[in-house]
């Protein structure tokens, strides 16, 4: 279940995305399983320590998009991102930090969604999910989906 409400667009099924050069995902983890819609598959992070680490995922738009928040969706407390924050540009070239959220809390063999809302940005062409901290129990961070809206 979503927590945004009915009727609005996910935006990140119609992104490319990229991510930073730290990130190495798992052998069985994509990137497409990231804005995919389907919450069955996870994108998983092999990390066994976040300190110095810049884990981005970038949403990248051909024609600019109107945007007020990212939902991140996971479902093992153990392996959940716990800080984030989300940077937009409309230029490719400077990039704003819009929001920010930390020691989330989570359910543990549950699926939810944690949702950030901000400030409407309007001709953004780039969006940026930059993981800060993260639970690492089995040495790694889970992301079912992320949703853009």
């Amino acid at each position: 279940d979503s927590v945004v409400s009915a009727g609005m667009e996910n935006k990140a099924f119609t992104a490319d995305v990229i991510t930073s050069g730290d990130v190495v995902l798992s052998d069985a983890a994509e990137l497409v399983y990231i804005n995919n819609g389907d919450m069955e598959n996870s994108l998983t992070r092999v990390v066994s320590d976040m300190t110095g680490k810049t884990d981005f995922y970038q949403f990248n738009w051909e024609n600019p998009v109107t945007v007020n928040q990212v939902v991140l969706y996971n479902q093992y407390a153990g392996q959940a991102p716990v800080a984030w924050e989300v940077f937009v540009t409309t230029d490719g070239q400077k990039w704003d930090k819009v929001a920010v959220t930390d020691n989330v809390l989570w359910s543990n063999d549950q699926l939810e969604g944690k949702a950030l809302t901000f400030t409407r940005q309007e001709n953004i062409i780039g969006l940026r999910l930059q993981i800060v901290d993260a639970n690492l129990i089995w040495g790694a961070y889970t992301i079912y989906e992320l949703e853009v809206y």
